[in-house]
């Protein structure tokens, strides 16, 4: 959380990567992968 939290404070992003299992019924892990996010500091226009 720190380096996401001083990505946006710093340069206005950050890429996250989140590791992803997916387990069935019985407990064995059935799918796996790393989802990545980019995440932008929201820009506001005043009108």
């Amino acid at each position: 959380m720190d380096r996401l939290t001083w990505g946006v404070q710093t340069k206005g992003r950050a890429l996250i990567e989140v590791s992803v299992e997916v387990v069935d019924e019985g407990g064995m892990v059935v799918l796996s992968g790393v989802v990545e996010w980019f995440i932008a500091r929201a820009v506001t226009i005043a009108c």
